[in-house]
C-alpha cells in the first residue's frame, strides 16, 4: 500500500469497534456455496488509516491483481498527459486505424473512449468466442484488435462498457510518451509521487498531493461526473459512479452510499471506493464471483459511514 498514509493517529470521532466489526464481517464465510473469500480490506478516513486486515497468507506486501481497476489508473495517466498539454480529449483520438477523415470512427475522441461511449461494435461478454476473449487470449496487439472494429453507434450517443476502449487508451499513452518511457511513466508520473510503492490508491484532494498538482482539479471533477450518454448514472472517466436518478436511491448501484462516490472496480470483487463528502477511501480485494450479492458492498460501506458520522 502507499507508504504515506498515517496509521499512528486514530480520529477521535470514529466508532472504532463498529469499523472493526464491519471489516471482520467481510472475512466470515456464512454460506459454503457462496464464498466471500475476502483477501484484504483497508479503510482510510481523513488521511488516517483506521482499519486494515488481510486474509490468511496475505499481507500488505502481497501483490494483488487489480483486473479492471486498472482502467481507473489509465484515466489518471491520461489526465496527467492532458495537464501537460500532450493530449486533447475533445479532438479525434490519435488512432492510426481511424486516421482517414472519411472513416466514421475518425470522430471518436479520447473523451468518448474514457466515458465508454465510443460506439464501437465490441462485445464484452465472456463466452468462448466473444470480442473480449479473443482480444485477451488470441490477439498479439489488443489495441489494434479493438480499434479494428466498426461502429455500431454514433460516438457519444450510447454507453457500453468494454475493455477494448481502455486498451486503445493505453496504446495512446504508449505512443504519446514513447517506447523508452512507457513502462516507467506510470511510476514516475503517478505511483512514486503518491508513495505507492506496492500500488494501492490513496485519498485524493482534487489531484493535489504532497505540494504538487498531479492531476488538474477539473480532471478529477470530470472523472467523477456522469457522461451525457450514460444510463442510470453509472460511468465517468473510467470510474464507476453512484449517481443514479435524482431523489431515487433505488437507481444507485449502492443505494445507501452518497451520490458523490466514485470507484475503481475489477473482476472477482476488487474495488477502491472513494467518497469525497465523507473523506473516505475504502479498498476491498478478494475472489468473490458475485461481490455485490455475496459480501454486501452497500451494507458494508453504510456501516463504515455510520461509524465515522
Amino acid at each position: 500500500m502507499g507508504n504515506k498514509i498515517s496509521d499512528e493517529v486514530y480520529p477521535v470521532n470514529v466508532n472504532r469497534a463498529l469499523v472493526q466489526e464491519a471489516v471482520d464481517m467481510l472475512f466470515i464465510e456464512k454460506d459454503p456455496t457462496k464464498l466471500i473469500r475476502t483477501r484484504a480490506v483497508i479503510v482510510v478516513y481523513d488521511g488516517a488509516l483506521i482499519a486494515e486486515r488481510y486474509g490468511t497468507g496475505y499481507s500488505r506486501s502481497t501483490k494483488f491483481l487489480g483486473w479492471s481497476m486498472t482502467k481507473s489508473i489509465i484515466s489518471a495517466l491520461v489526465g496527467i498527459l492532458v495537464k501537460d498539454n500532450k493530449l486533447n480529449i475533445d479532438t479525434p483520438a490519435p488512432v492510426p486505424e481511424w486516421n482517414n477523415t472519411d472513416d466514421p470512427r475518425h470522430s471518436i475522441t479520447i473523451k468518448h473512449l474514457l466515458q465508454q461511449n465510443s460506439g464501437l461494435d465490441f462485445v464484452e461478454d465472456y463466452y468462448s468466442n466473444s470480442d473480449v476473449t479473443q482480444m485477451l487470449f488470441n490477439t498479439g496487439d489488443m489495441a489494434a484488435f479493438a480499434a479494428s472494429h466498426a461502429l455500431k453507434h454514433k460516438p457519444g450517443t450510447y454507453c457500453y462498457y468494454t475493455s477494448g476502449n481502455t486498451n486503445i487508451l493505453s496504446r495512446i499513452i504508449r505512443h504519446t510518451v514513447g517506447e523508452q518511457d512507457y513502462h516507467s511513466f506510470p511510476y514516475r508520473a503517478l505511483f512514486h509521487k503518491l508513495g505507492m510503492n506496492n500500488m494501492t490508491m490513496e485519498v485524493d484532494a482534487s489531484g493535489f498531493y504532497n505540494n504538487e498538482q498531479i492531476l488538474s482539479e477539473e480532471w478529477v471533477k470530470q472523472s467523477a461526473t456522469l457522461g451525457g450518454s450514460n444510463l442510470h448514472g453509472e460511468y465517468g472517466y473510467q470510474f464507476w459512479l453512484n449517481t443514479g436518478k435524482e431523489n431515487d436511491p433505488s437507481t444507485r448501484r449502492l443505494p445507501d452510499v452518497p451520490t458523490d462516490m466514485f470507484f475503481a472496480s475489477g473482476f472477482d470483487g476488487q474495488a477502491v471506493f472513494i467518497i469525497p463528502s465523507k473523506k473516505l477511501v475504502v479498498v476491498r480485494l478478494g475472489l468473490t464471483k458475485t461481490p455485490d450479492e455475496e459480501y454486501g458492498a452497500n451494507n458494508f460501506l453504510k456501516t463504515i459511514i455510520d461509524a465515522i458520522s
